[in-house]
């Protein structure tokens, strides 16, 4: 998938539909790269995790984000939201299993020709 079929408004894509171009990207990287995609877009009362995917024995938050810079990628109150999002998941789900868990990101900074993915494990401390 890439950004020069994708429909635009004077130009430039909506925040939204770049947001999910992004996903379906990444979505396509962490399939190749092993993962077991468990949800997409998962939501709680504390806020949406793009994806919740699983290697080997490890449940990985995984937070998107789609940017032409680096600057400001994930703001200490989305990494909080993200943080109480993966703790109610597991609470409600897994609390029984204690299974690994990891906070990740992956950067996808459009290109028209093709994109450019940036994964980061580890975006945060174990908090549990």
């Amino acid at each position: 998938m890439d950004f020069r079929s994708f429909p635009s408004a004077g130009g430039f894509l909506k925040n939204q539909s770049l947001g999910w171009v992004g996903e379906g990207i990444a979505k396509t990287y962490l399939v190749q790269k092993g993962f077991q995609i468990l949800h997409h877009r998962w939501t709680c009362r504390w806020g949406e995790i793009d994806f919740i995917a699983q290697k080997s024995k490890r449940i990985h938050f995984i937070e998107v984000k789609t940017r032409n810079n680096f600057e400001e990628v994930l703001t200490a109150q989305k990494k909080h939201a993200l943080y109480r999002a993966g703790q109610y998941f597991i609470q409600s789900f897994h609390s029984h299993l204690q299974p690994l868990i990891q906070f990740d990101l992956i950067l996808i900074v459009p290109k028209a020709s093709s994109s450019k993915i940036f994964y980061y494990p580890h975006i945060m401390e174990d908090p549990w």
